[in-house]
């Protein structure tokens, strides 16, 4: 398996998602992304 981290960009519309009010799920499918990675990303506070 090959892993992709995410670019400037995922993480800029990953915020901008979440200040529309969409759920962790879908974020993710909005940006092809998993769940877990979108959470992960919250957590650690790099948004």
């Amino acid at each position: 398996m090959k892993y992709q981290q995410l670019t400037e960009g995922d993480r800029y519309m990953i915020v901008a998602l979440k200040w529309q009010g969409l759920s962790f799920t879908d974020i993710a499918t909005a940006i092809g992304k998993h769940r877990s990675t979108i959470y992960r990303e919250f957590q650690r506070n790099t948004c």
